[in-house]
């Protein structure tokens, strides 16, 4: 079963790497990323992600991210990751 969370902040984050229970991958590898802007303003990025796993398997998932320019630079204020699961991987057409 798929564990869901909502973390905030930067203490949020890192307390969810250091959780010997969480499982996270080796590396990320990011691809078909895509900037726009919505109907009402927010500026939205959506990626791809491989992520390769410590046993040679790799994961997917999709980014949703919301973000915004501030005076230090461009900051993500929101991540929504879907991961992809293998019941999900629609068939052959």
């Amino acid at each position: 079963m798929a564990r869901a969370a909502v973390v905030i902040g930067h203490g949020g984050i890192a307390e969810l790497w250091a959780d010997p229970n969480s499982v996270h991958p080796l590396a990320h590898h990011v691809t078909n990323v895509v900037v726009y802007e919505d109907a009402w303003g927010a500026v939205r990025v959506r990626s791809k992600v491989l992520g390769l796993r410590n046993d040679g398997s790799v994961g997917s998932v999709t980014y949703d991210d919301v973000v915004e320019r501030r005076d230090e630079g461009w900051r993500m204020i929101k991540r929504v990751a879907v991961l992809r699961r293998p019941g999900t991987i629609p068939a052959a057409s």
